[in-house]
This record gives structure tokens, C-alpha cells and sequence, in this order.
């Protein structure tokens, strides 16, 4: 398989992924050698994750050990490089597993690997294997794009880490969230996971050929919404709500699952533009006005309205270029150092910004530094949207003051003060 330039072969691979389960429940780490560009690969070099050195000295400045961190031994590293460069090898790929966890980015990993736009290791890939019971589960590369100054993400088929089971037509997003501990800083996503709803390039060529029915044209304000799944902005939640739940939410203010939540987030169609025959089980696919296909649901609840019809259940969003999403937005915060980050989620006057390491706004381009944020149609879900980019304050216009989100249990409060 070649990706991102460089051809990732099941040999390799195997060497990679039995490293990490050796490994287990210890993060492992390594390099893979080989000729400047070349798409082939020569070796794997394991190194040596110095992770829980570094924790036992400094526990306050390494807060976490190697069951959740790695960290290169860089003199190892930097001899394993000398050793190769007369044989005209040199450091392709950068790999390390995730124990119990997706095969994910993280914003830790994004923070390692770019410092103000620029590789730390120019051109290389970076490779995660997830590893979950002792057992390899899933992998994935990154490649950085300055253009974008994010990470395009390809993932591996699961043939080439040798496992039988066949890769499932729908994704399974939530192996690939970040959790707690991987997103912790600034401050924890809403309701624990942070689950970006966007699909890559080759699995919405797969989605698309399996919608039924003709494609539904989705409004403006429809589309933004799916912007927001594909983000990870309405984390935890996975897509369109059913009744059942809007019912709990309405009652309990909580999902079924018992997650806190408040605002019903659910889809309705013209009745004119859903094909007749679509039914829970199905996938309906969608497409902006000019016809281009956007994402689309994997329909659980259909529920027909006299003008209108309303549809539930995950969704898949396609790419979306310029997308500022909660990972890379929280990346950058850790670059940047930030613990104190106010979102403005109304219009001004604004607070003194003296007090705040960065400010999040859906209009950036008003203060110089200022990273960008979505909107959504309610003052709560542009709450939650700003905790899950890492927002740790909030500003709203009004009687509403700034306010504290100190975690999730604690913003299912309406407006709870300082």
C-alpha cells in the first residue's frame, strides 16, 4: 500500500504491529528507514520509549507514563540515524501505538510534530497503531499539509495488519475519537470523547455508492450543522437525534445514554426531496445546492411529517477543505502554550482580553492571533461547540457574563456562575 509517498508493505507492518504488542500496555515507538525519494522502505528500528523515565523524575512536568504517552529516546534515535546515513538511509516514517485507544492524532502528537507551521522532522509520515487487549485493532498515517497546516489522515486496511475481519462498509468513527486523556488540555471535551464525523477520501467513494434513492439537497443551515458533526464541534453525540431521544432530552435533560445535553439536534427534509422508499437501515446521501455530495446518515429513525420528514442517526461528512476542526484547533492551543482560552460566542462590546492566553471567535479575523470557532443556532450548543476546541471561558452579549466551563457535569447548568 502507498501512502503519502511511501509504500507501507505487510512485512513492514507486521514488524510495526508486533512491536506494539510486545510492547503492551506500554506505548511503543520507532523508526522506519529509507531512501530519500523512495516510496520503498528498507527497515523498522524500534526504539526505546523513555516516557516513564521522564515521568518518575518530573511527575508534575510528565504528568503521564508510558501506558499513555511515548517519548523517543533522542540520542538512540539521532545514533540509529548516524549508523544509517552511509547506507543512504534516512528517518521516513515516525511511529508509535496507542494502548487501549484510537489510532488517532492526537493534539499532544500534532503539538510534537509542528511548532509555528513548521515539521519538526520535515517529510516525515507519521504512523499510529492502535492496540486494544494485547491485540493490534487498527492503524493509521499522517502526513502534514502546510497548505492547510493540518494532518491528512489515511487508514490502513485492516488485511494489512492481518487481521480477517473485513473492512465494514460504515466506519467506525468512535475507534478513531479521542478520548479524555488524549484531548484533556485545556480542558476535557464535552461529555468525555472527541469524535470528528469526517470520513477520508476513499471511504466516501465506498458511502456514496451505496446510497439508495436520489441524493437530498440540504440547506444552508443544515450543511453547517453537518460542518459541525465533521469538526468533532458536537461531540459526543454521533448524528440527528431519534424521538426517544429528544424525548429524554426534554424530560431529562440528559441522551439515553445519559449524557447531559439540552438542545435537540435533528433533520428535517421536504417532503418533496425524500425518496419514498428510504427506510431505518439505509443510507441517505447529501448534497449542497450545486449537487456536490456532502456526507451523508445512516438512517435509525424516519418519522413523516405532513410537509416535512425527519431523519436520525449517525452521519458520515465528506471532506470539507478550510474545515477548522476541534483536534487541530486544540493542537495549536498546546503549541501556543494556552491554559485560559475565551470563546466570544455573540457580538460585542467584549471583555479586557488581558486576562486570556488566546481567544476562540467565529470571526478571526476581528483580533490578530484569534483561531477560528463555528457557529451553531442556540447560545448552549456554541458552549459546548467552544469547550470541545478547547475553550475554558465563554463571553456572551447581554446580562451573561464570562463564564466558567469547568467541565461537562457543570455546563449542563444553563448559565452556572463563577
Amino acid at each position: 500500500m502507498i501512502t503519502h509517498g511511501v509504500e507501507l508493505s505487510p512485512e513492514l507492518i507486521e514488524v510495526v504491529a508486533a512491536h506494539a504488542e510486545a510492547a503492551y500496555p506500554v506505548e511503543a515507538c520507532g523508526v522506519i528507514l529509507g531512501r530519500p525519494g523512495s516510496p520503498e522502505l528498507a527497515k523498522v528500528v524500534p526504539l526505546q520509549n523513555v516516557q516513564d523515565r521522564h515521568h518518575q523524575q518530573d511527575p508534575v512536568a510528565f504528568p503521564r507514563d508510558g501506558r499513555d504517552a511515548f517519548r523517543l529516546d533522542e540520542l538512540e534515535r539521532m545514533r540509529i540515524l548516524d549508523q544509517a546515513g552511509p547506507e543512504g538511509l534516512v528517518e521516513r516514517v515516525l511511529f508509535h501505538s496507542h494502548c487501549d485507544a484510537g489510532a488517532y492524532f492526537s493534539p499532544e502528537d500534532r503539538a510534537m510534530a509542528v511548532q509555528q507551521g513548521v515539521e519538526l522532522m520535515p517529510g516525515v509520515i507519521h504512523l499510529v497503531v492502535s492496540v486494544r487487549k494485547g491485540q493490534r485493532s487498527d492503524a493509521a498515517a499522517f502526513c502534514y499539509d502546510p497548505k492547510t497546516g493540518g494532518f491528512l489522515e489515511v487508514r490502513l486496511p485492516p488485511e494489512l495488519l492481518g487481521l480477517s475481519t473485513p473492512l465494514e462498509l460504515l466506519p467506525h468513527l468512535e475507534l478513531r475519537a479521542l478520548d479524555r486523556d488524549a484531548a484533556a488540555l485545556p480542558i476535557f471535551p464535552y461529555g468525555g470523547p472527541l469524535v470528528p464525523r469526517q470520513v477520508n477520501a476513499a471511504e466516501q467513494e465506498v458511502l456514496w455508492s451505496a446510497i439508495e434513492g436520489p441524493p437530498v439537497p440540504l440547506d444552508p443551515e443544515a450543511l453547517a450543522e453537518l460542518s459541525v458533526f465533521a469538526a468533532g464541534g458536537y461531540s459526543p453525540l454521533e448524528g440527528f437525534l431519534r424521538k426517544a431521544e429528544l424525548r429524554s432530552i426534554s424530560q431529562r435533560g440528559r441522551t439515553i445514554a445519559g449524557v447531559p445535553w439540552r438542545e435537540p439536534l435533528h433533520l428535517h427534509v421536504p417532503k418533496a426531496h425524500f425518496p419514498k422508499h428510504v427506510h431505518a437501515g439505509a443510507l441517505l446521501g447529501f448534497t449542497d445546492a450545486a449537487g456536490t455530495p456532502r456526507g451523508l446518515v445512516a438512517v435509525t429513525e424516519v418519522a413523516p411529517g405532513k410537509d416535512r420528514v425527519g431523519v436520525a442517526g449517525p452521519v458520515y461528512v465528506f471532506s470539507t477543505p478550510g474545515l477548522a476542526s476541534a483536534p487541530e484547533t486544540r493542537a495549536e492551543l498546546r503549541r501556543r502554550g494556552a491554559r485560559r482560552v475565551l470563546a466570544l460566542l455573540g457580538p460585542g462590546p467584549y471583555p479586557e482580553l488581558g486576562d486570556f492566553d488566546q481567544v476562540l471567535s467565529p470571526d478571526p479575523g476581528w483580533f490578530a492571533g484569534a483561531l477560528g470557532l463555528p457557529t451553531a443556532p442556540t447560545p448552549w450548543l456554541r458552549a459546548v461547540i467552544a469547550q470541545n476546541f478547547g475553550a475554558t471561558h465563554f463571553w456572551l452579549p447581554g446580562p451573561e457574563r464570562a463564564e466558567w466551563i469547568r467541565d461537562e457535569a457543570l455546563a449542563t447548568e444553563l448559565w452556572p456562575k463563577v
